[in-house]
């Protein structure tokens, strides 16, 4: 994933939890929670795939081949 996509999932992730905040419905501000989960896991699974290999600091291990 390059660098603007990474601002993507940000700007969606903020997005999301901003809708989520604003939406008096429980039901639509759920699925705005659920949308932002989602941005979330994809940023940090970004962060996984750019860690050297081997690096434990982001709290996941990375197999080397």
């Amino acid at each position: 994933m390059t660098e603007p996509d990474r601002e993507y999932l940000e700007r969606r992730l903020e997005l999301c939890r901003a809708k989520a905040a604003q939406t008096e419905e429980p039901g639509i501000a759920c699925v705005y929670r659920n949308f932002a989960a989602q941005y979330a896991r994809a940023l940090a699974d970004l962060d996984t795939i750019q860690s050297p290999p081997g690096d434990a600091s982001n709290g996941r291990f990375m197999l080397q081949s």
